[in-house]
């Protein structure tokens, strides 16, 4: 993990495991500060664990421009149907 002592990681926590209280969820790891990071989870669940799913959406300065970067980091519910996705 040396490599990556001088990275910024940014968590949306779906659960937290009981055993050890470890986070699950996605994660975005940059060489630069965001400017803004807001996790969100899912109200629906996987069908089988039953657990929520996680999105991070990380805002970014851009280098030498007056825009900026969004970064969406999307862990989705892959077998509950297109309608839990869209919401």
């Amino acid at each position: 993990m040396n490599e990556l002592k001088n990275h910024v990681f940014r968590i949306a926590t779906s659960f937290l495991y009981r055993s050890d209280h470890s986070h699950t969820g996605v994660a975005t790891v940059a060489v630069t500060s965001s400017l803004s990071a807001d996790g969100f989870i899912t109200y629906e669940t996987e069908p089988v664990m039953r657990t929520p799913k996680a999105t991070l959406a990380c805002r970014y300065r851009l280098v030498d421009s007056s825009e900026d970067l969004l970064v969406i980091n999307i862990h989705v519910i892959n077998v509950a149907g297109f309608d839990a996705f869209q919401n």
